[in-house]
């Protein structure tokens, strides 16, 4: 065998030799990791560091939260001083230099548990905790210098590596620790482990006061689920960040300082996404899917480009602009057209809660019926001047400022339009309004041809008073559901008893009290009949 060929057999044996000690290292590595992550009452967990503060990373089930963390609220040293009917802090001057987190709303802990046991999909971002060992409260402890400077950091850890940076945290004796950050997903766990221990998830005021309970097998039918889907949940794990209370070299005053500047630092940088990109983002709610689905095709909302009519990120449409209404308010037309019949009834969330996300078929079948509403809304006169290339601005702003006034092309106006017309013709009550959206539309087209939404700032428009205040000066969202059924009114969709009652408030917002001596009672067609009981309904919008 030549020279060159032992070479290579040479070299072959060294490598497998090399993989087989790599080999041995991994499994010797998987072993120890094992051995440590099953440690009773330790948390495995690797050290970061921001500027001068150091915190450890690990995860934690919901049954470790559940017997672990605690409230800050809930510390013993904090009890006289916890208000208890709002559940709120007594700030005084002692109180606020012992603050280092607001106080729960308890009232959110059912919407939050409710939503980890109905969501498939369910994801809780990171806790933050402070880590407080015995000594931290204990001026005399030998923790303390001479100086009142900690001589060691409040993290009782066992590092593994030389550097210091892979550890166990032993929680086993003499540790306190408190969420100061993600206080509410703290009690949406505590009432996690609580429902599934007795059955059922109580509900609490906001000051933690238990005023109710619901069945635990009841909520899960709700979202057509059963025991078997969320079977070991309280296993599941959740990532956490331990902050220790004290670091070394530092004053119980500065310690204090610290951890409250991080609870004040995380909450200021963490931006919430605005309603509108809310709108854009929600993979739950079904009407703003449908939103999007119908804002990004439907022939209404496109300039140049699907949605570009849409402002998608806040509720504001200024002067000069495409826009015809924002994304939040589209969705809320959504809901309101489609929410009052099966199945979309059980897409609105009930108690602030995160809805069941809808089925494709389900999503399908509401955006077909609220782009066929959009399509007949496309047809009213005044949205055809707008399709063909009029400014909005003209139809949008107030006779005085040179435009028609139009309440339609205010999102105000577009609510109470289609909540009317989603009543008139989706009302799921058998003796309830059953009108074609036809029949709707062909009365809407006449009474907008004839200017019937135009000029509601002047006291000669039905709207003056119900959308416009005339004593400020601007539209008012505050009587959105009046001027829903006064549309509903016109196109003949209420029973006699609703016509008076729609009468009573219809004279109160258009009677203005002046002064003692000057009061102005608007009749529907402008006149100043001088007294509120003279006012009178307009008449209705005739069938042709």
């Amino acid at each position: 065998m030549n020279t060159t060929v032992m070479e290579n057999i040479s070299v072959a044996d060294e490598l497998e030799q090399l993989d087989a000690m790599e080999k041995r290292k991994q499994a010797a590595l998987a072993k120890l990791l094992s051995e440590v992550l099953h440690y009773d009452g330790h948390v495995f967990v690797q050290k970061t560091r921001m500027g001068d503060s150091d915190s450890y990373v690990g995860s934690v089930s919901f049954r470790w939260v559940d017997k672990n963390v605690r409230l800050f609220t809930r510390l013993p040293m904090l009890r006289d001083k916890i208000d208890p009917e709002t559940g709120q802090f007594i700030i005084d001057e002692g109180s606020v230099e012992e603050l280092q987190q607001r106080a729960p709303h308890w009232d959110r802990q059912y919407v939050l548990t409710s939503y980890l046991l109905r969501q498939r999909h369910r994801k809780f971002p990171p806790i933050l905790v402070v880590v407080m060992e015995k000594w931290v409260t204990d001026r005399t402890a030998p923790e303390w210098d001479r100086d009142g400077r900690a001589i060691r950091t409040s993290m009782p850890i066992r590092f593994l590596d030389p550097e210091g940076q892979l550890g166990l945290v032993d929680f086993r004796q003499g540790v306190t620790m408190f969420a100061i950050d993600g206080s509410h997903r703290t009690i949406a766990i505590n009432g996690l482990m609580e429902a599934r221990n007795k059955g059922v998830l109580p509900i609490r005021n906001t000051a933690g006061k238990e005023v109710g309970v619901k069945p635990l097998d009841e909520l899960l039918e709700e979202a057509g689920l059963t025991e078997f889907h969320i079977e070991g949940i309280e296993d599941e794990k959740i990532g956490i960040e331990f902050v220790p209370a004290v670091m070394k070299g530092e004053t119980a005053q500065e310690a204090r300082i610290r951890i409250r500047s991080t609870f004040v630092h995380v909450n200021k940088t963490a931006v919430p996404p605005t309603l509108g990109e809310q709108i854009v983002l929600d993979e739950d709610n079904g009407f703003a899917i449908v939103t999007r689905r119908v804002g990004l095709s439907h022939q209404l909302f496109k300039f140049k480009r699907g949605g570009d009519r849409i402002n998608w990120k806040s509720t504001s449409l200024p002067a000069g602009g495409i826009w015809l209404t924002p994304a939040v308010h589209l969705t809320n037309m959504v809901e309101g057209y489609l929410g009052v019949k099966s199945p979309y009834a059980s897409w609105v969330a009930k108690r602030r809660e995160i809805p069941l996300r809808p089925t494709d078929e389900q999503l399908e079948a509401g955006q077909a019926e609220f782009s066929e509403f959009l399509d007949k809304l496309a047809t009213l006169p005044s949205f055809q001047a707008v399709l063909s290339g009029e400014k909005i601005d003209a139809w949008r702003e107030f006779p005085d400022k040179g435009g028609r006034g139009h309440l339609l092309m205010r999102p105000l106006g577009q609510l109470a339009l289609a909540n009317a017309v989603g009543y008139l013709h989706n009302d799921p009550d058998p003796d309830g309004p059953k009108m074609s959206l036809t029949e709707i539309f062909d009365k809407l087209k006449r009474y907008d041809k004839a200017g019937g939404f135009e000029g509601v700032n002047e006291a000669k428009s039905v709207w003056f008073g119900v959308t416009y205040n005339p004593q400020r000066g601007t539209m008012s969202m505050r009587d959105q559901g009046t001027a829903t059924e006064l549309l509903e009114y016109l196109l003949g969709g209420l029973t006699a008893e609703e016509e008076q009652d729609l009468l009573e408030k219809f004279r109160d917002l258009r009677t203005i009290e002046v002064s003692q001596d000057e009061v102005h009672a608007w009749d529907y067609d402008g006149k100043d009949v001088g007294d509120r009981e003279a006012i009178q309904l307009p008449p209705q919008i005739k069938s042709e």
